[in-house]
């Protein structure tokens, strides 16, 4: 409410405050909170009533009491824990009228009690298991890689990004009971240009997303909502019309794949160069040993202003680097001399055998 419509209405701060307060409990006090302040309340009382009526007007027993070091509010309490866990010693047993209507309340009250918390527990268990089949359940972790869409595309990067044992979240229109059996993943149904499914999806807390949905329109409003979900967010699309590429990269996509430009070059080379196409089949997939990665140069990197030269002998067989991204740009074949600077990029192939970054 602004300070014109405050004034309109007379409203002043303080009253504001009070009434922020009166809308706090109101959202506070749901009637299953209402119901739960209302059972501990019953109980309490009970607790202090039963003490009064049973213990204390009881001097033999306060006897027993006092020599045990208790106090006759804790056994109370300990009479009626055992009347509502339904066990009953029969070691504390009222003897008044008044003290057994009380206990026929509580024994009333206990089986409510139980029976409630039972069904809770049962109807929590079944809403999680049916989420996670269903793909209704919020997730909560840290996730490294939301894939938007389930295809041919997808599922290839997915079993790249699950062999890394990397925490994935697939989000698809259609339920995917079979990627409930995959550790450290999540399945959320519906559409990933929707925020709240995104948000489900725990977007804000994701490293990276891939948009690969069959149509290139879906891709681009995806790219715009995420975006406004979650700034930092490194987004790759997968683009299929080449002429979308550069409305992708406006849009926000920090890197843009397009499948069928790459499989057409792939196809057009595996006649005439069936080797060259084999090895770089090889070499994007980490189920061979090889891995193709960039590595960002930091102070703390023993690279810092050494030459590629240097850097290669260092390495050995163990990786060859192929590419520096510098801040003047990409040296796709980077010659021996060049000074390798804080935040330049390497790209290069390891061999997981011999090497860890």
């Amino acid at each position: 409410m602004d300070e014109s419509l405050r004034s309109m209405l007379g409203i002043r701060k303080k009253v504001s405050v009070i009434f922020s307060v009166i809308d706090f409990f109101r959202k506070m006090l749901t009637p299953r909170a209402i119901l739960v302040l209302t059972l501990l309340f019953i109980f309490i009382t009970a607790t202090i009533l039963f003490a009064h009526i049973e213990l204390m007007q009881r001097p033999a027993l306060m006897t027993m009491i006092n020599e045990d070091g208790a106090h006759p509010y804790f056994v109370s309490l300990y009479w009626l824990v055992t009347t509502v866990a339904t066990v009953g010693y029969g070691d504390i047993v009222p003897i008044t009228t008044a003290g057994r209507i009380i206990a026929l309340g509580i024994m009333v009250l206990g089986v409510i009690t139980l029976s409630l918390v039972i069904s809770q527990i049962t109807s929590r268990i079944v809403s999680i298991n049916l989420g996670s089949m269903f793909g209704v359940t919020k997730t909560s972790k840290k996730i490294d890689c939301i894939l938007c869409g389930w295809n041919p595309t997808t599922q290839s990067a997915f079993q790249e990004l699950k062999e890394r044992g990397m925490e994935i979240v697939v989000i698809d229109k259609q339920t995917r009971p079979e990627l409930l059996k995959s550790r450290n993943v999540h399945f959320v149904n519906g559409d990933p240009t929707r925020p709240d499914i995104l948000s489900r999806a725990n977007i804000t807390n994701a490293k990276n997303v891939v948009l690969a949905m069959e149509e290139d329109s879906q891709v681009l409003l995806g790219i715009h909502v995420i975006r406004n979900l979650n700034p930092w967010i490194n987004i790759v699309a997968k683009i299929n019309n080449h002429e979308h590429v550069k409305i992708a990269e406006s849009a926000g996509a920090d890197q843009v794949v397009s499948p069928s430009s790459i499989g057409g070059r792939l196809l057009s080379m595996v006649a005439e160069e069936p080797s060259a196409v084999e090895w770089i089949m090889k070499a994007m997939t980490s189920r061979e040993g090889i891995q193709l990665i960039e590595y960002d140069v930091v102070p703390e990197s023993s690279f810092v202003n050494r030459t590629v030269r240097e850097a290669r002998k260092e390495l050995g067989d163990r990786a060859k680097i192929i590419g520096v991204d510098t801040a003047t740009g990409l040296e796709k074949i980077p010659g021996d001399d060049l000074k390798i600077e804080v935040g330049n990029k390497l790209i290069m192939l390891i061999d997981e055998n011999k090497l860890r970054l």
